[in-house]
């Protein structure tokens, strides 16, 4: 699944510190339970999805552009779409990976936690997340 969220308008040059503020919020509240957080392309390849299939369960962020607001000639604003994706897998057993289990989070666990925990967000000196979607993958 991937819970998206925009985060209202943004000058361009603030976009790695929002990244930055989401990730450590990420980290932070799940802490040793994910075996990586980490920002991605927007565009995937195989070799990219096979690394990240390995070190699960994770949580990735990607970053791209809603919209662009040209209401002011004098600065450049967008609409950021920021997108995690959680990735997680279990020796090939569908409802562990979905669910979880002693040893690993599953993906409804991490989705279910991640949602609230970016709802709502106040990035500093930047504005507020919100919840767009979430599709599942699989």
């Amino acid at each position: 699944m991937e819970p998206r969220g925009a985060a209202g308008l943004h000058r361009l040059s603030r976009i790695g510190d929002i990244e930055d503020a989401l990730l450590a919020r990420v980290r932070e509240r799940f802490g040793a339970t994910l075996r990586d957080v980490a920002s991605i392309p927007a565009s995937w390849d195989d070799q990219m999805v096979s690394r990240y299939l390995v070190n699960t369960p994770a949580v990735l962020l990607s970053w791209g552009i809603d919209r662009a607001d040209g209401a002011n000639s004098y600065t450049a604003e967008v609409n950021a779409l920021w997108q995690f994706t959680v990735a997680t897998s279990h020796e090939g057993k569908e409802l562990p990976r979905r669910r979880g289990d002693a040893r690993a989070l599953g993906a409804y666990d991490i989705v279910e936690r991640l949602i609230p925990l970016m709802h709502g967000f106040d990035v500093p000196d930047e504005g507020e997340l919100r919840f767009v979607s979430a599709d599942n993958l699989f």
